[in-house]
């Protein structure tokens, strides 16, 4: 049996694994996009850092986990 806390941290863990599948499941074109809909939302100052550090795929996983988690 699970305590709370194992069964949350399984959830997440599910939704996250989730989230991958369908971010790896896009397109090449699709990731781009939602990629740099992401950027635009980040404040310009940080803007260069995520581009030389992150992935296009990292960076769409950021915008639908930002759609999923705040709906926008």
């Amino acid at each position: 049996m699970l305590t709370p806390g194992q069964r949350k941290t399984e959830q997440c863990r599910q939704r996250s694994e989730q989230l991958l599948f369908y971010v790896d499941s896009l397109t090449n074109s699709e990731r781009s996009l939602l990629a740099a809909r992401y950027i635009r939302k980040v404040p310009e100052k940080y803007r260069r850092y995520l581009l030389r550090h992150l992935t296009i795929s990292q960076l769409a996983l950021c915008e639908v986990f930002s759609i999923e988690v705040r709906g926008w």
